[in-house]
């Protein structure tokens, strides 16, 4: 349990393994399976919708907020691409599988619910970019091999 921490006193080690892990093969399975494009082209997403101009990659500043606070990064996103009708295939899809996963733990893990759903988007977060970038690398292998 992580007792000293008052935001997630009431999770266990377990959980925190299960959510990476989860997150992470999500991450993964997407990648290699091509229902994401890969995470490099992503980050730099604004550049490739045509606007030269942007200094801050929009998708990368978004995922790096979103392993802080997911929840501020998921509404400006979507603040963001409606106000531009620049919608992401890609981040749509990460963004769902995170909310997924995120609901999937709230229904499955009683003692801390409310710290699940408030906290737990981040850590899936963090798993599904990392399962992401690792997926992509395998990719990446079998392709020029």
């Amino acid at each position: 349990m992580f007792q000293g921490i008052g935001f997630v006193n009431r999770w266990s080690v377990a959980l925190v393994l299960l959510m990476l892990t989860a997150g992470m093969l999500s991450g993964a399975l997407m990648a290699l399976g091509g229902a994401v494009e890969p995470i490099t082209q992503v980050a730099w997403w604004p550049l490739r919708q045509g606007m030269p101009h942007a200094r801050l990659a929009v998708a990368g500043l978004l995922g790096v907020l979103a392993l802080f606070a997911f929840y501020a990064a998921a509404f400006l996103y979507l603040l963001i691409a409606s106000t531009q009708s620049a919608f992401h295939r890609t981040l749509n899809r990460v963004v769902g599988v995170v909310a997924g996963l995120t609901l999937g733990f709230l229904l499955a893990y009683a003692p801390g619910r409310e710290q699940v759903v408030l906290f737990a988007p981040n850590i899936l977060w963090f798993g599904v970019l990392c399962g992401w970038a690792f997926g992509d690398a395998v990719r990446a292998q079998q392709g020029s091999s």
